[in-house]
């Protein structure tokens, strides 16, 4: 009743239930969405359905810029470790209230880079409150549960009043004292205490494989220097990003990132040449890549 009651966006939709779906590659998922009308969330609430979470839908503040109060569906997503912040803003193309699209098209947001696109945000200072909740959420975890977090993924929306809201976690890495930090699930959790561990071979690092991959290649524990910005880390400092957080954070300083292949990937790939970076630009889900 609360959710038909409070329920008021344009687009007519009353709540979206998340869930998790494997992506097929070992065991990472993705974070699924699926939107409820009015009519039609008491017969989705009775129907058979995978664990998930329901959350009330709201409209975001309207974009000024773009065609005055229209409504289009945007979302904030955050990823915090201790010695980074990247955060980006990606608003849907079409307005809410487009009732001749599909829902999953007028209401998408990271989930389909085709028909959303990468907005500035207004000012470093939001940039700076949107860490400082991170950060927070950060202390919390650590008094509560007494974990350290490596990395966190949150996904966020302002509502018309300005309002910060947190709506999910889309990924968490928390520091264990006796193994390296990696993404894991509870079902993860509970296997690999169950699993017999395997010791680590040193043995000579191969690109193009995954970051963990490598790094339990080298035997890396001890710290090293960043090629880049030549500061020291351990392998619990690692966390991943996705291309698209590289560019956004270099193009700050030199605007000739955008157009250049970025110094980060041309460690990776050597072989990159800026003919190909330019295709693989086109490319909606290069971006994305971590």
């Amino acid at each position: 009743e609360q959710f038909l009651k409070n329920g008021t966006s344009v687009s007519n939709i009353k709540a979206c239930y998340l869930t998790a779906v494997p992506t097929g590659v070992a065991s990472e998922t993705r974070t699924k969405i699926t939107y409820t009308f009015g009519p039609d969330l008491r017969k989705f609430l009775q129907e058979d359905k995978p664990n998930g979470v329901l959350q009330l839908f709201f409209d975001p503040k309207p974009e000024a810029a773009r065609d005055g109060t229209a409504t289009h569906n945007s979302l904030i997503q955050t990823t915090w470790s201790p010695g980074c912040f990247f955060i980006e803003k990606r608003v849907n193309k079409h307005r809410l209230d487009n009732h001749k699209l599909p829902i999953e098209v007028r209401a998408a947001t990271f989930d389909d880079y085709q028909n959303t696109e990468t907005v500035p945000l207004v000012s470093d200072s939001v940039a700076g409150s949107f860490q400082k909740v991170c950060q927070l959420i950060a202390e919390h975890v650590r008094i509560v549960f007494k974990a350290k977090l490596a990395s966190l993924v949150l996904n966020f929306k302002i509502d018309k009043n300005d309002t910060i809201w947190l709506l999910w976690c889309s990924a968490i890495r928390i520091v264990s004292e006796d193994k390296p930090s990696r993404m894991v699930s509870n079902r993860q959790r509970v296997a690999q205490q169950e699993k017999p561990k395997k010791p680590v071979q040193k043995t000579e690092a191969r690109r193009y494989k995954g970051r963990n991959e490598i790094f339990e290649a080298m035997g890396i524990d001890e710290q090293r220097k960043c090629e880049l910005c030549l500061q020291m880390f351990t392998k619990i400092d690692l966390c991943s990003v996705q291309v698209k957080s590289i560019v956004t954070a270099l193009s700050r300083f030199d605007d000739s990132v955008e157009d250049d292949v970025p110094p980060p990937l041309l460690l990776l790939y050597p072989d990159l040449t800026h003919e190909r970076y330019a295709e693989l630009r086109a490319d909606p889900a290069f971006p994305s890549t971590p």
